[in-house]
């Protein structure tokens, strides 16, 4: 009988303990931000151009997806999307329509 209840409180601390380890789970996923792909797939959409090249890097001491696309006019902008999520939309880069980006 106490091979059962061992068993059984076994059972009982696994399943007390899953919902914690899914949240620390979720809260990880939040923690690294938004997606690089989710911010390629809607800069695509909303401009119709191909992406050339798409990273995350630090700016201002947060992470930011930086996107690079060639428009369907085809000139090439450069987005930037904050990865927390923090504001919405796209930033276009200003200022580097002429000349060669540091990518190029």
């Amino acid at each position: 009988m106490t091979m059962i209840r061992r068993l059984l409180l076994v059972l009982l601390c696994l399943l007390l303990a899953a919902p914690a380890i899914a949240r620390d789970e979720r809260e990880a996923r939040t923690d690294r931000g938004r997606p690089l792909r989710e911010s390629v797939r809607e800069v695509e959409r909303d401009t119709g151009g191909e992406v050339l090249r798409a990273e995350r890097v630090p700016q201002g001491g947060r992470d930011v997806n930086r996107i690079k696309v060639i428009t369907p006019e085809g000139r090439v902008r450069v987005y930037r999307d904050d990865a927390r999520g923090e504001t919405k939309g796209k930033r276009q880069d200003k200022g580097k329509s002429k000349g060669k980006d540091k990518d190029d």
